[in-house]
Order: structure tokens, then C-alpha cells, then sequence
């Protein structure tokens, strides 16, 4: 409001008419376009770098991790494998526990 020097009166109205004109297809419609051309890797990636730089919120850091491991490909998990076991020769249980 400060900002630009506007009464109470009249930024209640520029918050009312900028809903209205959000609500607009063709107005959202180019506010996702412009925002997915701005959203690049490179961005993406020092956006995730900021999160893990800082200190306040160590749940946004540990994730901001995970995230950055997981799009790195550093930490590769693979298929779960079932090992089935062969019954014994001659009946009975086998010993070994998988």
C-alpha cells in the first residue's frame, strides 16, 4: 500500500479488480505460460541449492536434500527382488530364513 501511495479505499479496489482479472482464462492462461518459461533447470536448481543453504527450517532443508539427491541420481534404489527358496530333497522345513 505504502508502496505506491494508494488510500485504503482505492488498494481495497486494485485487490478486487486484480481478483477479477485473474479470474480471466486468457489472463491466467498467459501468467502460466510466462511462469513456464521461466521456470528452467538451472533455476530450479539454485532455487533447491537456497533451500539447503539455510538454517530456519531443518524439515525444508532435509526434503530440499532428498530432492536434490533424487534428480541428481545420486542415491539409486533398485526393484525389490523375492528370493523363493527351494523345499528340501526330503521333506521336513528348511532352516534358512530369508
Amino acid at each position: 500500500m505504502a508502496a505506491f501511495d494508494l488510500s485504503p479505499n482505492r488498494y481495497k479496489s486494485a485487490r478486487v479488480l486484480g481478483q477479477r482479472l485473474l479470474a480471466k482464462v486468457n489472463i491466467r492462461e498467459h501468467i502460466d505460460r510466462l511462469l513456464n518459461e521461466m521456470m528452467t533447470n538451472k533455476m530450479v536448481d539454485k532455487e533447491i541449492g537456497r533451500m539447503i543453504g539455510q538454517n530456519k527450517n531443518l524439515v525444508v532443508k532435509a526434503e530440499a536434500f532428498k530432492e536434490y539427491n533424487r534428480l541428481k541420481n545420486r542415491i539409486k534404489t533398485g526393484p525389490e527382488v523375492m528370493v523363493i527358496m527351494p523345499s528340501p530333497l526330503y521333506g521336513g522345513r528348511s532352516k534358512q530364513k530369508v
